[in-house]
C-alpha cells in the first residue's frame, strides 16, 4: 500500500487530486492538498518542517575573492502514525432482492461518512494546535480575518491563507456574509465569495471554507464555535492510498451483505504559530 503525505491543506469538501476524484466524486469532504511529500513507510508519515529562521533576512553582500557567507535553513521532521477509521453498513438480502443498487445507494453514503470523519479529524487537530487570538460575541467579521492574516504575515508567514469554520460563522446570523453584504460596494472588501459546497471563494485572497463538523459549546445566552485562519504550510494531513477503501463481504449470519468503507489517515499541526483560532458566537441559545 502506497502512503502519501500532504501538507498545506486548502479547505473542506474538496477532493485531494484528480487521481482519486474520478472515484470519490463529491463524496469526500477533504481539504485540497497543495503540497505532497513521500512517507517513510505504510504506517507512519513524516512531514518536512522548515525552521523559523527562514522568516528573517538572510542575504549578505559578497566581496570578490572572499568566501560567500552561508546561511543554514533548518528542515526538521514531524512524524505521526496513521490510524484506521472504518465504517460498516449491513444490507439485508431482502433489500437487495427488492432491486436496491448497493453501489449507487450505500457507497456514496459511506464516502460521505468517512469524509466527515476526515473533516472532524483535521478540525480537531487544528482546534487543539492553534491558540485563540480573537474571541467575539458579535460573530466573525472581515476585520477578524484580515487582522489574523496581518498577524501571521508579521510573524513571517506568507500564505496562501485559508479560513475554516462552522457554516454559521460564514452564513449565519453572526456570519461573515453579513459584513460582506454591508460592504458589497466597498472595493477594499474585494468580495469574491460564492456559495458552494465546502469551498466558498476568497475574500482579500483568503480562501473561505465551511464545515458542519465543527465543535460548539453553549453558555447562558449563546452558542459558540471555533474557526481558524491558517497559513497553509502550518497543517499536515497524511493518508494511506487509496484515500477511501471500499470492500464488500457476504454476511450470512445477518442474511445480507457487509459493505465496508475506511480511511487510514492522520493530521498534525506542523507549526503552532502558523494559525489563529477564532472563537465566536454563532447563534442564540
Amino acid at each position: 500500500m502506497a502512503t502519501t503525505t500532504t501538507t498545506t491543506l486548502g479547505g473542506l469538501m474538496q477532493t485531494v487530486n484528480t487521481a482519486i476524484a474520478s472515484n470519490l466524486n463529491t463524496y469526500t469532504q477533504l481539504w485540497n492538498a497543495t503540497f505532497v511529500a513521500e512517507a517513510n513507510d505504510t504506517l507512519n508519515v513524516v512531514f518536512p518542517v522548515i525552521g523559523a529562521s527562514h522568516r528573517s533576512a538572510t542575504a549578505n553582500t559578497a566581496t570578490d575573492g572572499s568566501a560567500v557567507t552561508t546561511k543554514t535553513i533548518t528542515v526538521g521532521a514531524s512524524a505521526v502514525s496513521l490510524a484506521s477509521y472504518p465504517i460498516v453498513a449491513t444490507i439485508p438480502n431482502v433489500a437487495i432482492k427488492g432491486g436496491m443498487n448497493v453501489a449507487e445507494t450505500v457507497i456514496p453514503v459511506l464516502g460521505r461518512e468517512v469524509g466527515n470523519t476526515i473533516d472532524k479529524l483535521i478540525y480537531s487537530v487544528a482546534k487543539a494546535g492553534f491558540s485563540t487570538s480573537i474571541s467575539s460575541s458579535d460573530g466573525v467579521s472581515l476585520a477578524d480575518i484580515t487582522n489574523s492574516v496581518a498577524a501571521l504575515k508579521a510573524a513571517g508567514f506568507y500564505g496562501p491563507f485559508a479560513f475554516i469554520g462552522d457554516w454559521r460563522m460564514i452564513q449565519g446570523t453572526y456570519g461573515i456574509m453579513n459584513d460582506v453584504q454591508a460592504n458589497m460596494f466597498n472595493t477594499v472588501t474585494n468580495d469574491e465569495i460564492a456559495r458552494g459546497v465546502g469551498y466558498l471563494g476568497s475574500i482579500n485572497g483568503v480562501e473561505i471554507y465551511g464545515t458542519h463538523m465543527s465543535d460548539t459549546y453553549t453558555d447562558a445566552t449563546s452558542v459558540w464555535s471555533y474557526g481558524f485562519v491558517i497559513s497553509k504550510d502550518a497543517l499536515g494531513f497524511g493518508y494511506g492510498a487509496p484515500l477511501i477503501d471500499y470492500k464488500t463481504q457476504d454476511a450470512p449470519l445477518y442474511d445480507g451483505v457487509h459493505v465496508y468503507g475506511s480511511t487510514f489517515a492522520a493530521a498534525k499541526v506542523l507549526d503552532a504559530t502558523g494559525g489563529k483560532r477564532i472563537e465566536a458566537r454563532v447563534a442564540l441559545s
